[in-house]
């Protein structure tokens, strides 16, 4: 999946679960479409004050849209350690 677009990935059906490998020492990478600038605050306000765990916010965006999602993560990966000084170790 990891060499899939965004694009394509958003469209994936997963159909079981537990067969899909998730990477640990990560923070969860929430990619959001379809909201307003607006709309999009809101959420990630709401997400943190409902006390869950660490996570990135993306958005889906004509820009990104064609990337591949490894790629995408190494992007959003290094522009969060950049703001919260936090590098994350991958332990999949």
């Amino acid at each position: 999946m990891m060499k899939l677009t965004l694009w394509d990935v958003m469209h994936v059906e997963q159909e079981d679960q537990k067969k899909v490998k998730i990477a640990d020492g990560l923070p969860c990478i929430c990619f959001l479409s379809g909201l307003s600038g607006e709309e999009t605050m809101m959420f990630i306000d709401a997400f943190s004050e409902a006390g869950l765990e660490s996570t990135v916010f993306a958005a889906l965006v004509p820009n990104n849209a064609g990337k591949s999602l490894g790629e995408l993560i190494d992007e959003i990966m290094g522009d969060h350690e950049r703001l919260t000084g936090q590098q994350q170790s991958i332990k999949a």
